[in-house]
């Protein structure tokens, strides 16, 4: 959640030890809310950095709520810490929500809060949303931990999922939704 330091030279003699002091400004933290209506909805946030700001790296993959330049909101509310600078925010909410954009400038040491409120794409009465082809890191071809991709699900707002790890039988932990 921080910007980078300017560079430090350091100059090291043979056999000699040497001390650098990097300065790091502190994070940003960034908050957000996203709802249809009265209601909070879950939602995957994604932070794309505006020029000359970098694409965060908010945490490892299939890390939760963090992962690469992604947060997921399962409950429709998340707080990180970010690196300062300027970023467009995409909010999606799955199939049924229109996806929104915002700007976010966030200052070093600072909190910034965007309220987002989205409207419905389709109404999907009768309709069950479903993705029918997952894998998580029991899968040879995946890192995801369930936990996360199930808090991933969540956040798209899905009914229902299909698990189709290679050669492994797996069924969602307890508690895990």
């Amino acid at each position: 959640g921080r910007a980078r330091s300017k560079p430090v030279p350091v100059s090291v003699l043979t056999g000699h030890l040497a001390r650098a002091t990097l300065r790091l400004e502190p994070p940003g933290v960034f908050e957000a809310r996203v709802s249809s209506g009265a209601l909070r909805i879950g939602a995957r946030l994604r932070l794309t950095g505006v020029a000359p700001t970098p694409d965060p790296v908010l945490g490892p993959a299939g890390g939760n709520p963090g992962a690469g330049a992604e947060l997921l909101a399962p409950d429709g509310e998340v707080r990180h810490t970010v690196p300062p600078g300027t970023y467009e925010v995409v909010f999606d909410a799955g199939p049924e929500f229109r996806p929104e954009t915002r700007r976010l400038r966030l200052e070093a040491g600072k909190t910034a809060r965007l309220e987002v409120e989205l409207g419905r794409a389709l109404q999907r009465r009768g309709w069950f949303a479903l993705d029918p082809y997952l894998l998580t890191r029991h899968s040879p071809t995946s890192s995801t931990p369930m936990a996360a991709r199930v808090a991933a699900c969540r956040a798209q707002n899905l009914d229902g999922i299909v698990l189709l790890d290679e050669g492994q039988s797996t069924a969602p932990p307890p508690g895990a939704g």
